[in-house]
């Protein structure tokens, strides 16, 4: 326990300190104070010496059952649907992604002021798409929302 601590917080310290050392105690745990201060051995880690127990982790899942590896694991539909949800939700992304390897790929075409003209134009196309297709979604939300 600290100097710097407030006395409060110092016998409150000191009494949780004891409480555990206690519990330990009665419950014979592992590492109680009395045990290491009499010098006796502290009690084995998990690990040491002869392990006659079955491990809980044994590797295989024969304790797991098929309703429940049916609900962990998904079916090809289920990732296919998964997958297309996904993309839906991120169409905005990957158009802006798109969007970026497009003009990376055409950076050599970038002293070009016809060039420049047109990439102004498709992204000016994209942004108002994009804007069209959020404003729909917003309007078909509004019209599926229960009145509030």
């Amino acid at each position: 326990v600290g100097g710097s601590d407030p006395p409060a917080f110092q016998r409150a310290e000191k009494e949780r300190m004891e409480k555990a050392a206690a519990r330990d105690e009665n419950d014979g745990g592992c590492g109680s104070l009395n045990q290491l201060n009499a010098g006796e051995k502290p009690c084995s880690e998990k690990g040491d010496g002869d392990y006659t127990e079955a491990s809980d982790e044994s590797g295989n899942l024969s304790d797991v059952d098929d309703s429940e590896v049916d609900d962990i694991f998904l079916t090809e539909e289920e990732k296919l649907l998964k997958t297309t949800v996904f993309n839906l939700e991120n169409k905005d992304y990957f158009e802006k992604q798109a969007a970026k390897a497009f003009m990376a790929s055409n950076a050599s075409n970038a002293d070009s002021p016809d060039y420049a003209r047109k990439l102004v134009e498709a992204s000016n196309e994209a942004v108002k798409k994009a804007r069209k297709e959020k404003q729909q979604k917003r309007a078909e939300e509004a019209k599926n929302a229960p009145p509030p």
